[in-house]
């Protein structure tokens, strides 16, 4: 299976789950996207690592 640049690049992204961040970024996010969220005890990712939204159609 092709995985999108656009999902790929948020691979390993870290966000709390109150994070206005995932009003735009919450799977799935396209078409036949399998993307997934999961819960971690991990540390959140910077926010200046992270890339923009992919469009939304």
């Amino acid at each position: 299976m092709e995985k999108r640049e656009e999902h790929l690049a948020l691979v390993g992204t870290i966000r709390p789950i109150e994070d206005p961040w995932w009003d735009t970024h919450m799977p799935p996010s396209a078409w036949n996207c399998k993307c997934s969220v999961r819960k971690t005890r991990r540390a959140v990712t910077p926010v200046l690592a992270l890339r923009p939204a992919p469009p939304r159609p």
